[in-house]
């Protein structure tokens, strides 16, 4: 008996072993062939007029004053293609700060900066922007939260700066999808 549950034990301890030889090994082996290395984008963006001052809303709030509105934006770059923002600017009158909030519709084509080729489609955009309208610049961050067609799955995050403005708003774009 005792020698079968030493047997036990030896077996247990080779399989163990066995197991973390896999696991090890595996390590080192590429992705799978679905899976790849992040999508590098790189580009500029150049905000276009209010396209339908139908939708232009105006409401004033002691020292602050809230507009809403529809204008299109054009990327240039890895991103390639224009999209529809809508667009809450928070502007603060008295020291010039603001905030914006942008969720926009592209439709185009994305690239990655090494060549990859994502594909053609639809992508929705959260930008969300600080600024100053005397030191007359902006930072931002942006995250993908929908895709569809030739892009469908698709997600990713990344910045841009610039010149704020509709129109003439425009920046460098910088951010990975994956």
């Amino acid at each position: 008996m005792l020698g079968n549950l030493g047997n036990r034990k030896a077996r247990r301890g080779g399989m163990l072993a066995g197991a973390a030889l896999v696991v090890c090994g595996l390590a080192g082996l590429p992705a799978p062939a679905g899976a790849s290395a992040p999508c590098r984008i790189h580009g500029t963006i150049l905000e276009g007029d209010i396209v339908d001052f139908g939708t232009l809303t105006v409401a004033v709030h002691g020292n602050s004053e809230v507009d809403t509105f529809e204008h299109p934006i054009v990327f240039d770059g890895n991103l390639t293609g224009v999209g529809n923002a809508k667009e809450r600017v928070v502007a603060h009158n008295q020291n010039g700060a603001f905030e914006v909030h942008d969720r926009v519709a592209f439709q185009g084509t994305a690239t990655c900066a090494d060549g990859r080729v994502l594909g053609a489609g639809g992508l929705v955009i959260n930008f969300v922007a600080t600024g100053s309208f005397v030191t007359n610049s902006f930072t931002a961050h942006f995250e993908v939260i929908g895709s569809s067609g030739g892009l469908a799955g698709t997600h990713g995050n990344g910045t841009v700066s610039g010149v704020p403005g509709v129109p003439g708003g425009n920046g460098p774009y910088d951010g990975t999808l994956h």
